[in-house]
C-alpha cells in the first residue's frame, strides 16, 4: 500500500493494484498503516475509502465477514 494525503494504492492478495481516494476524515488514520501491513478497507457508494483496519490476517477475515454482512444502502 503506498499513501499520499489524498490517495491510497492497494495491492490485493492475487497481486492487483487499484487506488482509492480517500476521505478526509480518514487521512490521519491511514497514515499509521504500515506499507506492506494487510489491511481491510471500507470503500462507499462514490468509491472513496471511509475506514480500515489492519492487523492479525485472522482478525482481519472476521471483520471482512462482519463488513459483508452490514446491510446495503443502494
Amino acid at each position: 500500500m503506498k499513501f499520499s494525503q489524498e490517495e491510497v494504492v492497494v495491492k490485493t492478495e492475487d497481486g492487483k493494484t487499484s487506488t482509492y481516494p480517500l476521505r478526509p476524515l480518514i487521512r490521519s488514520k491511514m497514515a499509521s498503516v504500515p506499507i506492506g501491513e494487510p489491511a481491510v478497507f471500507l470503500v462507499d457508494e462514490t468509491n472513496h475509502i471511509v475506514d480500515v483496519t489492519f492487523g492479525d490476517l485472522s482478525a482481519l477475515e472476521q471483520i471482512m465477514g462482519q463488513y459483508r454482512q452490514m446491510p446495503s444502502t443502494k
